[in-house]
């Protein structure tokens, strides 16, 4: 009876880690077509209110990220893309102008 509370034990701990492997950290850039960085677009997970602003550099972190959820890069003026978070994610767009 011990060794079977030890292995239910032991199944509930491992499920319990690969559920919380499912989400990620994110991390990347966002620039322009001419390689200018685009501050202050927005990031964020599809379907979420996970999202950030980028920075001066046009950087971005997004933790917490469904490993296989969606990114939405916005920008006034800028087509919106949508990415996979994962498998790897280009670490930086280039942001193209709406026509």
């Amino acid at each position: 009876m011990k060794g079977i509370k030890f292995l239910i034990s032991s199944v509930l701990f491992v499920l319990s880690l690969a559920a919380a492997a499912q989400n990620i950290t994110v991390k990347g850039t966002v620039a322009a077509t001419d390689g200018e960085p685009v501050v202050g677009a927005y990031v964020f997970v599809k379907g979420s209110a996970n999202g950030q602003l980028t920075d001066l550099d046009g950087a971005f972190t997004l933790p917490n990220v469904p490993a296989d959820g969606t990114l939405v890069v916005a920008f006034m003026g800028m087509k919106t893309k949508e990415v996979p978070a994962f498998p790897p994610f280009p670490s930086s767009w280039k942001a193209t102008p709406s026509t």
